[in-house]
């Protein structure tokens, strides 16, 4: 446990630095102590708080022009991405991360 509060604390601290990076950090390191299967939800539920926390606080600063061709991308594979991981091995998933 303390070890997962650690890579949750780590990966928010980058996130709060750079305002990006928390899956990216936290995703490997989680796999090595829980099953992918678990952690991916949990992330995109966390990332998705932690997010609109931030565009909340910064939503006068948000050029929508330039982030739209993101979002709509990102709503599209989101699903097919939520399929693959219901699908796929969860050791197969660890060895492709």
């Amino acid at each position: 446990m303390i070890a997962i509060g650690a890579i949750f604390f780590i990966s928010g601290l980058l996130q709060g630095m750079t305002s990006f990076g928390f899956s990216l950090i936290a995703l490997p390191l989680l796999g090595l102590v829980l099953d992918i299967k678990l952690i991916v939800p949990v992330l995109v539920i966390y990332s998705f708080i932690m997010n609109t926390t931030i565009i909340v606080n910064l939503y006068k600063h948000i050029k929508i022009k330039e982030i739209i061709w993101i979002a709509f991308f990102g709503m599209l594979f989101t699903p097919i991405g939520m399929q693959i991981l219901l699908f796929m091995d969860g050791e197969l998933l660890k060895m492709l991360d």
